[in-house]
């Protein structure tokens, strides 16, 4: 089964028993600029993050590694697709399941950091509570 699943739209969440298939999902940055955009009006939520997790969502290269690792996180077992014809990008990305900065607490925090600079009034799509 292959689905697009980012923190902005996190949409594996809503399917129900998923331990017999692979899933494979893309579109794990969808978004990014927009979040990024949210992000730098909140500062003090941005600092608070690097505070609580040492890593900054304010620098781009590191905001995506921080949409990847949630999407790695969010999809054990299973692959996550991205696209690029950057060796760098490539290696950078790869680098990510490795990165012991990006855990699976790291993705939470960095979920629940999202969930709080996309008010529900303006529906967008949050990632789930938990």
């Amino acid at each position: 089964m292959q689905f697009d699943n980012s923190t902005i739209s996190p949409h594996r969440a809503g399917l129900q028993d998923l331990s017999d298939r692979l899933i494979i999902t893309h579109s794990a940055f969808k978004q990014v600029a927009e979040c990024a955009r949210r992000l730098a009006m909140h500062p003090d939520l941005a600092v608070r993050f690097r505070t609580n997790t040492g890593l900054d969502v304010l620098d781009a290269g590191e905001l995506h590694r921080l949409f990847l690792a949630w999407a790695v996180h969010d999809n054990p077992g299973g692959l996550v697709l991205f696209g690029s014809l950057r060796q760098e990008n490539i290696r950078s990305n790869a680098a990510v399941v490795d990165d012991a900065r990006l855990d699976a607490a790291a993705a939470k925090a960095f979920a629940k950091l999202v969930r709080e600079t996309y008010p529900p009034a303006l529906g967008i799509e949050a990632p789930p509570k938990g």
